[in-house]
């Protein structure tokens, strides 16, 4: 029952860590992919860094969600 406790708090306080940078990730991920359809003659250089920061914040969510790993096994 003790190990059950721990779990718990160690879940509860990696989500506590991970909640703003997981927000901050998610809004950066919707600017960027909003940019381009809002601008739609923005130039190729700002559509390829757009797309970097998709990809990277993406990424970066995936590293700190871990409830997408829990899910898979």
């Amino acid at each position: 029952m003790a190990a059950d406790e721990v779990a718990l708090t160690r879940s509860a306080r990696w989500e506590k860590l991970t909640d703003r940078p997981l927000l901050v990730l998610g809004f950066a991920f919707l600017v960027a992919y909003a940019a381009p359809i809002i601008t739609p003659g923005i130039g190729p250089g700002w559509r390829i860094l757009l797309e970097r920061i998709e990809i990277g914040t993406w990424a970066a969510e995936s590293a700190l969600d871990t409830r997408s790993l829990t899910s898979l096994g």
